[in-house]
Order: C-alpha cells, then sequence, then structure tokens
C-alpha cells in the first residue's frame, strides 16, 4: 500500500524528493491529516510575513499575487493524490485562503463565499477536482507516465456504460480507498458531458473545465 503511495506521487509530480517527504506524513490509518496540517502551518507562516511586510504597503493585487505565487502552491502540490474527503482537512485548508482573501480585500467580515467573488479565486476544493479531472486527462492521452497495472484504468465494456471515454471505477472496501485519488477520480471523470470529455486537446479541456459546473 505504502509502496503504491509513493509511485503515485512520484508519477504525478516526477520529484523523488517530495515522495519521500509524503511517504513518512502517511498517518497510521492511511490518510492525510498529519500532511495537510503540515502543509497548512507552512502557509500560514508565508501568509504572516505578507501581512507584516505588504498588508498597509502594498496594492490588493500585489497582495493577491503574492498569495497566488508564494502559499497557494503549498496548499496545492500534488493535491490530486492527499486530495481530502473528512471535512475537518477541508476546512483546514479552506480557512487558510479565507485568512488570504481577508488580506487582499480587507474585508474582515466578510464570508467565504462572498471572498471569493470579490476576490476572483475559487475555492481550493473546486481546484482539486479540476486538479484531477486534468490528471485523468494526461493519462488517457498519454501525456504523463503513469502506471496502469498500479491505477486499473480501463474503458469500460458494458453496453450500459457505452459512453465514449467512460472508466471502469474498482470496486472499494473501506473509506479510505473509495475516497484515494483513482475511484474518486474516476467517479468524477463519468459525471462529465461528453462533449468536455472528448475535448481535443489539454489545453481546450482546461478551458471548458472552468466554464463546467463541476
Amino acid at each position: 500500500m505504502i509502496l503504491a503511495v509513493s509511485l503515485l506521487v512520484l508519477c504525478l509530480e516526477d520529484n523523488m524528493i517530495w515522495t519521500r517527504k509524503l511517504y513518512h506524513e502517511v498517518d497510521q490509518p492511511l490518510t492525510w491529516s498529519e500532511h495537510i496540517s503540515g502543509i497548512c502551518n507552512k502557509a500560514k507562516q508565508i501568509l504572516g510575513l505578507i501581512y507584516r511586510q505588504f498588508y498597509n504597503h502594498s496594492s490588493p493585487s500585489t497582495v493577491k499575487q503574492l498569495y497566488l505565487s508564494l502559499v497557494r502552491p503549498h496548499l496545492e502540490y500534488a493535491c490530486q493524490l492527499w486530495d481530502p474527503y473528512t471535512q475537518n482537512d477541508v476546512n483546514k485548508l479552506e480557512s487558510v485562503q479565507k485568512f488570504a482573501l481577508k488580506l487582499v480585500s480587507h474585508r474582515w467580515d466578510a464570508g467565504y463565499e462572498e471572498l471569493t467573488r470579490l476576490v476572483n479565486v475559487p475555492m481550493l476544493s473546486e481546484r482539486r477536482l479540476h486538479l484531477k479531472l486534468v490528471q485523468v486527462y494526461k493519462i488517457l492521452h498519454g501525456l504523463c507516465d503513469f502506471p496502469d497495472d498500479i491505477l486499473q484504468i480501463q474503458l469500460a465494456h458494458s453496453s450500459r456504460l457505452a459512453r465514449a471515454q467512460t472508466l471502469h471505477c474498482p470496486f472499494a472496501r473501506t473509506n479510505y480507498y473509495y475516497n484515494s485519488f483513482v475511484p474518486s477520480s474516476i467517479r468524477a471523470w463519468n459525471s462529465l458531458e461528453e462533449d468536455l470529455v472528448l475535448t481535443p486537446s489539454l489545453q481546450s479541456f482546461k478551458l471548458a473545465l472552468k466554464s463546467s459546473p463541476t
């Protein structure tokens, strides 16, 4: 199980050093809570620096760009793999972005959804879903090196699932596996409209995905 996790991260990011780090941060029940807490703490440290150095002396657009360039990458690196399914872990991540959007907008009394509209930044959960779908697109079109024998991604042969590019979703006996990268990504992929699935290029797929109500 741990070996498979290690290989998945390697294929997603092609970075052995980060693979080893994630390997050590998988919790005993094979959840990513410890890893998520760690990246949230790191992101908060950087946000604290941005607040002290730039909040009173920079434009909102500058603070926004600092967040997008220096903080959000920490909250999303290899997130296709560790995308959380417990509300507690989801809230940890979104609370970091909520604070960042307050820094950008200077609206400390605004709710999170209002902040995402004001600053024009989507929720992290929405971005993680899109990144997972982009990863599946890359796998199906041979745009990344991903071991099919581990993922067991294959086209479904049932006439009931005859839509083009419908994928077979493996049976999951536990919540951990059910919400892991392979089953959750396949379920999301199979829920897409067929014209979106058949988009001819990666760039056009990304653009279509942004306008799709996924």
